[in-house]
């Protein structure tokens, strides 16, 4: 075994890479090795472990051998793994981001795999390092969509928080300004629009064509609210009254905002961590199953029948109890598809739709590929034989 050299006989320059961990000496020359198996797997989680700063059993040896023979000061590359050597083996080590030992390595990494006996040609080499490369990749990805579910989880909460919040102020603020002008309330369906009314216009006497469509009212509807002013029931109303509910229609409005930035945050997130599931479902509604189900990993692995009422545990227990029928869809009926499907075919669309999304799901958990655009059209493809006139008869049937 070669002895340490003259020059610096205390340091040397650990370095890992796809052959495995190497020591130099100050002349970049290698005193000692562990090398990897050449299985693409078992290296790939060794360098995770390594990166992570993980003093794995191969480090640990390669460190023992070095300090038994007269080596004390360890140079690292990784700054993590740096740390745990020093305070876990009580060795002294030293981080550099980078070192001529590295560089040599990364350099003549073919050529000193096949001089080490690692692998048997230079076509065996490329294919060894591409494969570990993409399993650590593919590890990465997995890893930083799992930091990224928790957010999703937490900004789904939110937004069902806020939807209770705008539902609230909207409904009392609307009570309260309807003292005045009552026949609005059954004219404005949507709150958002109703809470700009206010805000802009305050006293009916100001709601005129023109004001209306200012405000985005399409003709038909201004002139029914136009209509219905001139000759409203409703009270008069002082103007610290009017000052009042206007605020809490300025804050409503502002929920509002608040909600759009959230659902296009949750969007974003839902899209980078399950996009095929995006795809097929929807970013708003694939955040909140997998918010439901507590990851994407447990999404992944319910039945599609699981996944076609989840979010609908109460009516479920409640037809087991009763013996009344079991509920259609649970979330998922947030999916246009369904909502806007007629009553009797709603049983019939779920479930096509919550086969794909499992589909959508254990590919984005498992294998990392989009194939969100077949799926999607594969599933158009069912519901337009699912709606045709041939079938109309099974959606008639008594499980649709």
């Amino acid at each position: 075994m070669r002895k340490a050299p003259e020059g610096n006989p205390e340091e040397a320059f650990i370095v890992e890479s796809v052959i495995g961990i190497l020591a130099f000496n100050s002349e970049n020359e290698v005193v000692e090795k562990n090398l990897f198996p050449a299985n693409p797997e078992i290296i790939a989680s060794a360098l995770l472990r390594l990166e992570r700063g993980e003093a794995i059993v191969e480090a640990k040896e390669i460190l023992r051998r070095l300090s038994k023979r007269g080596f004390r000061a360890f140079i690292f590359e990784n700054k993590a793994l740096a740390k745990t050597v020093e305070e876990e083996m009580k060795l002294e080590t030293r981080f550099e981001g980078s070192t001529a030992a590295g560089n040599l390595l990364r350099s003549r990494l073919v050529e000193m795999a096949l001089e080490m006996g690692v692998i048997k040609s230079r076509e065996d080499a490329y294919a060894l390092i591409q494969e570990v490369s993409t399993r650590i990749a593919s590890e990465r990805v997995t890893e930083e969509s799992e930091k990224m579910e928790p957010m999703i989880v937490q900004a789904v909460q939110v937004l069902d928080e806020l939807d209770k919040m705008i539902n609230i102020l909207s409904t009392k603020a609307r009570e309260w300004y309807s003292i005045h002008f009552p026949e609005l309330n059954r004219l404005v369906d949507e709150h958002e629009t109703y809470m700009k009314l206010v805000v802009n216009l305050s006293e009916r006497e100001n709601f005129t064509t023109k004001s209306l469509e200012e405000i985005g009212v399409p003709s038909p509807l201004s002139g029914k609210v136009v209509e219905k002013a001139s000759r409203s029931l409703g009270g008069s109303l002082r103007t610290e009254d009017l000052e009042t509910i206007k605020g809490i229609c300025r804050e409503v409005l502002s929920l509002h905002k608040l909600r759009k930035n959230i659902s296009d945050y949750i969007a974003s997130l839902s899209e980078e961590v399950a996009p095929n599931t995006a795809e097929v479902g929807g970013p708003l509604l694939t955040a909140k199953l997998i918010a439901k189900a507590g990851s994407l990993m447990k999404l992944a692995v319910m039945p599609s029948s699981r996944i076609q009422i989840l979010g609908a545990e109460k009516a479920m227990f409640r037809s087991m109890k009763t013996g009344s029928r079991p509920p259609k869809h649970g979330l998922i009926f947030q999916h246009p598809l369904i909502h806007s499907a007629p009553r009797r075919q709603r049983g019939k669309l779920a479930r096509a739709l919550a086969g794909k999304l499992t589909m959508a799901a254990r590919v984005d958990a498992y294998s990392k590929r989009f194939i969100g655009d077949k799926l999607k059209e594969d599933l158009e493809e069912r519901i337009q034989k699912l709606t045709s006139s041939k079938d109309k008869k099974d959606l008639h049937s008594p499980d649709s």
